[in-house]
């Protein structure tokens, strides 16, 4: 594959990437409403740190993300008003990058700078249809990188199709995804495009409370990945998660929650990993918080 085809493939990767991450994120802040900090530990090494304010919003979030030499990632958000200003970013406690927000008369996000190093290196328009959803981002770099991405909506207000545009010294491209949903307007699959190409082909489905139950991930007509969500009766939220390859489990994460519904254990198994006893590798996150009265 050519790199320049190979970079394409990755943009609409990350693209999907962003938006799942930005659904988990969503849930997740929601469901940290009434925490006050909270603290990861990864086989009893603390690995992840984070505040929240009392509207459940995160202030601060600090990630381990390597071990030898240690090194951590660290998000601060600055709110006023309900809205988020800005966003700065550390690696070591040096700042890498950082992002200032403005709103309209609407307080939905109008523009967002970027700056690195009190520079700004990047700029975002957003605009809004009636209704209040966003239809357009258009993003300005100095690298001379401009992305243009716009958001179509179906008869029920619910994104049918986005776009994205993107050009660079290298040219441009043309990607897409496709968002299809049932009669309850739930999504039950996503295609990713690179003009007529298909990148990414992944579909969902449901049990009759809503919940999602399984994802497929398609890769040229075959089935290359499955992911599987079980719960337990009355409880929305899923106890089981497993990964499966050509029907073979190859990762099992199980997961206990508080009284709150917030994360209290989550223990992963992978099969394709083994340690040197030539055994499935276990990871075993636990959390801790503290609370708001």
């Amino acid at each position: 594959m050519a790199p320049k085809k190979q970079e394409k493939n990755y943009r609409m990767t990350k693209s999907i990437v962003f938006i799942i991450l930005l659904v988990f994120l969503a849930e997740n802040i929601f469901a940290q409403k009434q925490a006050k900090t909270m603290n990861m530990f990864v086989n009893k090494k603390l690995s992840e740190k984070a505040e929240y304010n009392s509207d459940g919003k995160l202030q601060m979030r600090e990630t381990l993300v390597n071990d030898d030499p240690e090194m951590w990632f660290k998000e601060v958000n600055v709110f006023s008003g309900g809205l988020l200003q800005e966003s700065e970013h550390y690696l070591n406690g040096q700042i890498i990058t950082g992002f200032e927000y403005f709103y309209n008369e609407y307080n939905q996000v109008e523009l967002r700078s970027e700056k690195e190093n009190d520079s700004a290196v990047g700029f975002t328009y957003f605009e809004y249809n009636d209704a209040g959803s966003i239809v357009s981002e258009t993003s300005f770099s100095k690298e001379d990188k401009n992305t243009k991405t716009d958001y179509h909506y179906n008869a029920n207000g619910l994104v049918g199709l986005r776009t994205e545009s993107i050009i660079d010294n290298d040219g441009s491209s043309n990607l897409s995804e496709v968002y299809e949903y049932n009669n309850r307007g739930l999504l039950i699959r996503v295609v990713g495009l690179n003009n007529a190409d298909t990148l990414s082909d992944i579909r969902y489905s449901y049990n009759d409370k809503g919940n999602k139950t399984a994802q497929y991930v398609i890769s040229h007509g075959d089935t290359a990945l499955v992911v599987q969500w079980k719960y337990k009766k009355g409880i929305a939220l899923p106890f089981s998660e497993q990964h499966l390859v050509d029907g073979f489990i190859v990762r099992q994460t199980k997961t206990k929650y508080n009284k709150t519904g917030l994360k209290k254990q989550e223990k992963t198994t992978e099969y394709r990993i083994f340690t040197g006893k030539l055994k499935p590798e276990t990871t075993v996150k636990k959390y801790e918080y503290t609370w708001y009265n």
